[in-house]
């Protein structure tokens, strides 16, 4: 009687079955990472054909086209292309800003922070500010608020999320042609292009990373660096989690620790893990989900350098937070979003793909060269960054002819916008209050301008 083989070759055909999986997923990522990188260009360059030949033979402009094209591959060509575009156009841009529900008020208030109260005396308004963070937040100020009654009484500043200004859901505040709007813009080819508009938008250098609460983030004595190097990721492609994998098989030293900390964001997590077996590195990896500041803080410690492997995000806030924890940063130097001024000789490095397994190795020792924490403290900690807006908006308020009596005060993104003091939200206006002020249903309900200027002067 033959043995029964059955079971050992079930797991062989599974263990085929989950290598093939595997595989066709690194494939995947390989044509992903193809296309988000060298394929940009050739994407931007469709745009911009599909909006010259709607433009010119079935005369209809079709803008989503054009600001696609500039968003997916910036440069001076189409930037230049875009502005002269802007000038005849500005109308039109309001029916490709994002519908949002009326629903995400107490959301949006949550995202928007009042950094100076009004002063209003006699009729004569020096004018507060207010802040709003997430470029999805923006299109409910479209929709929903009377931005000209708005901008009457307050100095709006954007807090954008994504690197790529040409996108509707900013520039839609274009159309308010007599006030100075204020745009955060770290990523320089943003600033360019917002200083090529010749607009109402005024771009200023700092972002997101530059709200960081140090007072949460900073060393810890007595911490042991027992990991070679942290990455802040979530579960979305875009952060290119098998760079990191490609390296660390590479290296083939299985005591080399990596913490991974993953947020909630991003629906690729099955795929990580397929690509985490598909290098055979699980057992360089410590993997988390979802810690609290405090609780990252602490890894952040424990760890000798920290990464950011994504080509195009935001104003990265991790890199940041890891510098004020004195943790030096190592980004790749075709990144789209991050200021690389703030990556020098005391903050961390930046790098080409190809050298990443080559620097993990030698950030076992060289991160001691590094000292970012001093450097954060000294030009993008919270404190600094409040007086560079104020300075801004000084310039802003003495251009218009206006009042500039008292500077904002200092807020944090941690992780949601709030205020630095505690007593300054005592003293502010609560911005759930504001926006309901200023909807577009219930400003003319409002019985008089004395009536709403009651409002506002009433929280001191």
């Amino acid at each position: 009687m033959l043995p029964n083989n059955r079971p050992s070759s079930t797991k062989l055909t599974n263990r085929l079955k989950h290598k093939l999986i595997q595989n066709k997923i690194w494939l995947k990522w390989q044509i992903m990472d193809l296309i988000r990188t060298k394929g940009m260009r050739w994407i931007s360059y469709a745009h911009l054909i599909e909006y010259v030949l709607l433009k010119r033979i079935i005369h209809r402009i079709n803008l989503a086209h054009l600001f696609a094209a500039h968003r997916y591959y910036p440069t001076p060509f189409t930037s230049k292309f875009v502005c002269k575009e802007m000038q005849l156009v500005t109308g039109r841009i309001d029916s490709l800003v994002n519908i949002v529900p009326i629903d995400q008020l107490k959301t949006v208030a949550l995202r928007t922070i009042i950094l100076k109260n009004p002063d209003i005396q006699r009729g004569h308004i020096e004018k507060g500010v207010l802040l709003i963070t997430f470029t999805e937040t923006f299109p409910f100020f479209n929709k929903y608020v009377d931005c000209d009654q708005l901008l009457k009484y307050f100095y709006v500043v954007l807090e954008p999320s994504w690197a790529g200004y040409c996108d509707p859901n900013i520039l839609f505040w274009t159309r308010f042609k007599s006030h100075l709007i204020t745009v955060q813009a770290t990523e320089k080819e943003d600033f360019r292009f917002l200083q090529a508009l010749k607009s109402n938008l005024v771009p200023v250098p700092f972002g997101a990373s530059d709200w960081v609460d140090f007072r949460i983030f900073q060393p810890l004595p007595g911490i042991k660096k027992e990991y070679d190097a942290i990455y802040v990721t979530n579960y979305n492609p875009i952060k290119r989690h098998h760079l990191l994998f490609k390296a660390l098989k590479e290296m083939r030293d299985p005591n080399y620790r990596v913490v991974l900390v993953f947020g909630r964001n991003g629906e690729a997590k099955s795929e990580i893990n397929h690509l985490i077996d598909h290098f055979n590195v699980r057992n360089n990896l410590i993997i988390y989900e979802a810690l609290p500041q405090q609780q990252l803080n602490e890894i952040l410690n424990m760890s000798k350098i920290n990464l950011l492997l994504s080509r195009k995000e935001g104003s990265n806030r991790s890199i940041f937070e890891a510098f004020f924890a004195n943790v030096p940063g190592i980004v790749l130097k075709n990144n789209i979003g991050v200021n690389k001024d703030y990556i020098n000789e005391m903050t961390g490095r930046l790098i080409e793909e190809k050298e990443l397994m080559q620097v993990l190795l030698n950030s076992k020792t060289d991160w001691v060269q590094y000292n970012p924490r001093q450097w954060a403290l000294d030009n993008i900690s919270p404190l600094i960054t409040t007086k560079k807006l104020s300075r801004s908006l000084q310039k802003i308020a003495e251009a218009e002819g206006d009042l500039w009596t008292r500077d904002t005060v200092p807020k944090v993104n941690a992780p949601e916008v709030n205020y630095f003091h505690s007593e300054d939200e005592r003293s502010m206006l609560d911005s759930l209050t504001v926006l309901s002020l200023f909807l577009k249903s219930n400003f003319k309900h409002i019985e008089s301008e004395q009536a709403l200027q009651n409002v506002l002067s009433s929280r001191r």
